[in-house]
């Protein structure tokens, strides 16, 4: 690397010494730029025993380019070219001719090694004093895109004239797996051919940018295969960002190959097992490219395991050469990344069963259930009978649950609400998975033949769920089906047993790679047997597909039934007890999807075409249940939605989850009007009301109402109730801990800590982290675990970047008592809560957060990550961040007035959040606050005045109106509360009351 000589004040010569330890010949391309108004030359250039002559070009007024260099060195500048014998030193003498009597000279050197890898360092020589803010500006940015020669770029574009591809790693055949698990039947089942098991793949549909007409039944399949097809090509594009270049590759000997992936901690690339790399040689390109497979990733290393094809020939690793990262030691090669498309032609492959399924039926024709499902009409809703109530008389698994989530309950068990889908929706902390959980369990146990499928986008996600039915149902009554991407590390133990293991078909090793201490094996198996006698199989959205390849969709099971309908009842006598008179069997009955809003409808296509077919069971006049299949869809549309790469596709509806899609049609809406029907009876016409296929929960049973104020005003329009117990929402507030003052100094325990740090990362591409922030997350862990008393597992970190997820572990770990703390991504939070969370938001550079955004990464400039990340706390919440660049984010910088407003932000604050809050906390502001800050604003008064003094001013309020709207609370409610107040504190206790207030609402207050 070059090293600046020091230079003495005055001086018009730096030397720079470039040294060659290896033990090869280098070839060394060094460049100068200077700036406006400058003037750098190299004035020599000596070797050991040689000289190298160097070659003038005089770049007065030509500014440097900051952006992306051309590699015709010279072009711009100074150039010297030439060879470091192994074990020698090459001095370079560069000297400045300041131009217009300039203070000193500024510039950049580059320095080229074997074509290859790029050093730049800024180059100041002084001659009188220097101008700092001159040198500021003119700084070279660490962190902006490192240069890749063109000649490396090329190397990708050229065809090669031979291409070896690897053995891929063991995947399950899914079509035979099932196959082979068949009886053997008197006839060929093959020369039917009417059952094929594995239908062919669609093609992906040609990107028409231009062509993108509204949603309707006539083109949902051109219209979601259109738009898949352009992200499609962006997730394409986005992987070409990735490409490694000039880059080592460690031979691992029988165990196979290693490369060092820096940003694989932030899935950049996202890589799993399965996954190709294409390799070529460089810079000298030999027309050979090879593929292999990725067969592990270890991402907290950064390091990805491959399997190469046999004619990959490296140079052993020896005892003389135990290091992997030197260009002398090993060959240097082209890495590119392939994405995965498997999971989007299968959703295109499933967009096109399910066109054919959008069409009327039956004599006379009656909508198809997949109309009433993607297109739900009112007319497809049932009767309310006149003067019915709702009741909930049931005995509950859970007994906390409120009437809203019983009534969801009920519903969704007598199937009396049409064969619409069932939507469950309402903010976090209300219960939504306790409701889903509470439906299944009731569905299992009032029909005894149902067959569900639950299904997640994610597998954090359709985890919850089987975690959650474990201590209800069985190994046999249960199934959770993985991918066979997934690893026994990913998987908690208790989850085991319910999973289908095989041992027989093994990976090459990768677990003995990676010393992982799991057992070795995956889940590859399929038992057919165990899967459609289980009442439950819980999957994500993407392994929905697995079960429609190995032929387990209802419309195969029916084919399969009513053509060998006689074998199947003595084969599988359990699969279906009952008889439907030699209809059709449907086998899976219900569908249930948790956290829909985190699913794009294309992504949910492979669990739909396992339940829809073309059956014809339909109800007869939407009054009286049939037997039909259910879909039920539970999430909150306002937290983390679908990744779309593509602006255009996002733009054109593709992130539009299907449960938003469906909550803005009339038969989901609040207004019963729209939620109607006209009729007649004889002459008269009357209005028919339809009953609610949707249940939206509004009582919050986790936090403290503070940490709900800004959510509730951001996201949900003021509606947000809090019902959690006191006990825990004040745990960390005087009485219950008189330990945390310095920490939550006010009534509301919420901490704003403004750090202007700065943040940084290891590697090119590699992920972020700050350590400022991470040393304040470590203090404040610290003093709420330690001096607090707060258990190390009731907090929770979170990071919106792996690597800061891995500094603040790493700080965390370190001391023993802070070990059992829990550091993980927004994402990783996502349907969970701690006692306490702590955010750290790592930006302290705004020009990142625009491709933050278009990424979607962070929590800046995404609204729903956001709302994840506030809404995880129980009774305590803390953010870490730098204020100059949340400010400008609209969302951020509402909460960081409201922090400034009531005074919970400590540190530095920009003037402009400042001036707003005091603006903003006059009564003659005009500002409306939320209504639970109206609460709090209401209690707080109330607190912090005598009772005299409020009945004397009270006397002068009724005189002027004015004053009274102001305020926010009428006069007699604040009478009665002041009396309620002296009541209770008569024998020292707390306040605590629930109050209706004129222009205010109802809301509980306490303090």
């Amino acid at each position: 690397m070059p090293a600046k000589a020091p230079a003495r004040k005055g001086s018009k010569t730096k030397s720079i010494h470039i040294s060659n330890k290896g033990k090869t010949l280098v070839k060394v391309q060094c460049l100068l730029i200077s700036a406006k108004e400058h003037r750098f030359i190299f004035s020599g250039a000596k070797g050991d025993g040689h000289e190298v002559l160097p070659s003038e070009m005089d770049t007065s007024g030509h500014k440097p380019d900051a952006g992306r260099l051309t590699p015709q060195l010279g072009r711009d500048g100074v150039e010297v070219t030439c060879d470091i014998q192994p074990h020698s030193t090459l001095r370079l003498d560069i000297a400045n001719e300041p131009l217009n009597r300039v203070a000193s000279s500024l510039g950049w050197v580059f320095i080229l090694f074997n074509g290859g890898n790029l050093i730049g360092r800024p180059l100041l020589i002084e001659t009188t004093d220097v101008d700092v803010d001159e040198v500021k500006a003119f700084a070279m940015d660490v962190h902006s895109k490192p240069f890749i020669p063109e000649e490396l770029i090329r190397i990708n574009h050229h065809m090669p004239h031979t291409h070896y591809a690897g053995i891929p790693p063991p995947a399950p055949d899914y079509p035979q797996l099932a196959q082979s698990q068949m009886p053997i039947y008197p006839v060929n089942l093959q020369a039917y051919g009417q059952i094929p098991l594995l239908p062919a793949i669609d093609p992906i549909y040609t990107p028409n940018s231009s062509d993108h007409h509204a949603l309707s039944l006539v083109n949902y399949r051109h219209h979601f295969g259109n738009l898949c097809a352009i992200e499609l090509g962006a997730r394409i594009q986005e992987m070409e960002e990735y490409n490694l270049y000039d880059h080592a590759i460690q031979n691992l000997g029988t165990k196979g190959y290693m490369i060092f992936v820096p940003g694989i901690t932030e899935n950049k690339p996202f890589l799993r097992m399965g996954d190709v790399v294409r390799v070529r040689r460089c810079p000298a390109f030999d027309g050979i490219e090879y593929e292999g497979y990725v067969n592990a990733v270890v991402r907290k290393e950064n390091k990805v395991f491959l399997n190469m094809p046999p004619a990959f020939l490296m140079l052993q690793k020896t005892e003389d050469f135990p290091a992997f990262n030197t260009p002398e030691q090993h060959e240097r090669f082209n890495i590119r990344f392939m994405f995965n498309a498997d999971s989007i032609r299968s959703s295109t492959r499933a967009l096109t069963y399910l066109q054919s399924l959008l069409k009327f039926v039956g004599n006379p024709p009656q909508r198809s259930l997949a109309m009433k499902w993607l297109f739900p009409d009112v007319t497809d809703c049932v009767n309310l009978p006149s003067g019915e109530m709702p009741s909930v008389g049931w005995d509950f698994r859970d007994n906390t649950l409120n009437w809203e989530q019983k009534f969801a309950v009920k519903s969704i068990v007598k199937n009396n609400y049409g064969d619409v889908p069932f939507v469950i929706w309402r903010p976090p902390g209300t219960g939504k998975t306790k409701t889903l959980i509470e439906a299944i369990l009731q569905t299992v146990e009032h029909h005894p033949n149902a067959h569900i499928l639950a299904v997640a986008p994610s597998n954090s996600a359709a985890d919850t769920i089987a975690l959650r039915l474990i201590p209800h149902l069985s190994p046999t009554q249960m199934v959770r089906l993985n991918s066979p991407t997934r690893t026994f590390a990913e998987v908690r133990d208790a989850l085991m047993p319910f999973c289908m293991v095989s041992t027989s078909r093994q990976s090459p090793n990768f677990f003995n790679m990676v010393n992982a201490p799991h057992p070795v094996g995956a889940f590859f198996d399929l038992d057919v047997g165990r899967v459609v006698r289980a009442s439950v199989v819980v999957l994500t959205c993407e392994d929905a597909s697995a079960l429609f390849e190995a032929g387990l969709s209802n419309g195969k099971v029916g084919e399969v039934w009513e053509i060998y309908q006689r074998e199947m009842e003595t084969f599988y006598p359990l699969l279906h007890p009952a008889s439907l008179g030699g209809a059709k069997r449907r086998h899976w009955t219900h569908l249930f999807v948790d956290e829909a809003g985190q699913a794009s409808e294309p992504a949910l296509a492979d669990a739909l075409s396992l339940i829809l077919t073309t059956d014809t069971h339909l109800r007869t006049n939407n009054t009286l249940p049939q037997p039909q299949c259910q879909f039920v869809l539970c999430g909150d549309m306002k937290q983390l939605g679908p990744f779309i790469q593509s602006d255009h596709a996002r733009a054109n509806g593709l992130g539009i989850p299907l449960m938003e899609r469906l909550m803005a049609r009339d038969c989901y809406s609040e207004d019963s009007r729209r939620r109607s029907t006209e009729d007649r009876v004889g002459d008269v016409a009357v209005t028919v009301l339809k009953r609610e296929a949707f249940v939206r929960l509004k009582y919050n049973y986790r936090s403290h109402a503070g940490i709900l104020m800004m959510p509730s005003t951001l996201f949900y329009t003021t509606t947000l109730e809090v019902y959690a117990p006191r006990k825990l929402t004040h745990a960390l507030l005087p009485p219950q801990n008189k330990n945390l003052h310095k920490i939550f100094p006010t009534s509301l325990p919420i901490l704003f800590w403004s750090i202007v740090g700065e943040e940084d990362r290891a590697h090119e591409g590699g992920g972020w982290w700050n350590v400022a922030e991470a040393l304040e997350v470590k203090r404040v862990v610290t003093e709420m675990v330690v001096k607090g008393g707060v258990a190390a597992g009731d907090v929770g970190v979170m990071c919106v970047f792996r690597e800061q997820v891995r500094v603040v572990r790493h700080m965390l770990r370190s001391n023993k008592r802070l070990r059992a703390v829990d550091v993980g991504t927004v994402e990783d939070y996502q349907g969970q809560e701690r006692l306490v969370t702590i955010l750290s938001t790592v930006r302290s550079q705004l020009r990142f957060t625009e491709e933050d955004a278009k990424r979607g990464w962070g929590v800046i400039g995404q609204p729903k990550t956001l709302n994840v990340a506030l809404t995880r706390a129980q009774a305590g919440l803390v953010v870490v961040g730098n204020p100059d660049v949340l400010m400008h984010d609209p969302d951020w910088r509402k909460l960081m007035t409201f922090y400034c407003k009531h005074g919970l932000n400590r540190g530095y604050m920009p003037k402009s959040i400042t001036d707003e809050a005091a603006r903003v906390a006059s009564p003659t502001a005009g500002y409306l606050p939320g209504q639970l800050e109206q609460g709090h604003m209401y209690a707080m008064h109330v607190k912090q005045t005598r009772q005299q003094e409020w009945l004397g001013s009270a006397e002068e309020w009724h005189a002027g109106e004015e004053d009274e709207r102001a305020l926010g609370w009428s006069v007699d409610a604040v009478t009665e509360a002041l009396e309620e107040w002296e009541l209770e504190n008569e024998g020292g206790g707390e306040v605590e009351w629930e109050e209706e207030v004129d222009g205010v609402g109802k809301f509980t207050t306490a303090f």
